[in-house]
């Protein structure tokens, strides 16, 4: 083999094992890709699930306060039908008791 060929043998090894270098880098860099991306879809499996237990928690409570508003509103109206029935007897009372004393 002569001294040119020796010489290009050595460079196409030398350019062969640049090459197996930068691929096994790259075959590392994809297995950390691959890792870093099953990690993030875990994650946002994770927070998509909080989210929606979240939305479930939001709805119990906002359907707890709509009942409680309702039943605020129901007590709110005896409260004055109550209030009103209490005046309109003090009113009879009242009243009877004037007759009772103008008859006395």
């Amino acid at each position: 083999m002569s001294v040119g060929q020796e010489q290009d043998v050595n460079d196409l090894m030398n350019v062969r094992a640049e090459l197996t270098q930068e691929r096994d880098k790259l075959l590392n860099d994809i297995t950390q890709l691959r890792r870093d991306l099953d990690n993030s879809a875990f994650k946002q499996n994770d927070l998509e699930k909080q989210i929606q237990e979240s939305n479930e928690q939001i709805a119990s409570l906002q359907e707890k306060i709509t009942q409680t508003k309702n039943d605020n509103a129901k007590e709110a109206k005896k409260r004055e039908q109550l209030e009103l029935e209490l005046k309109t007897s003090k009113q009879n009372l009242d009243l009877r008791n004037a007759e009772f004393k103008a008859q006395t």
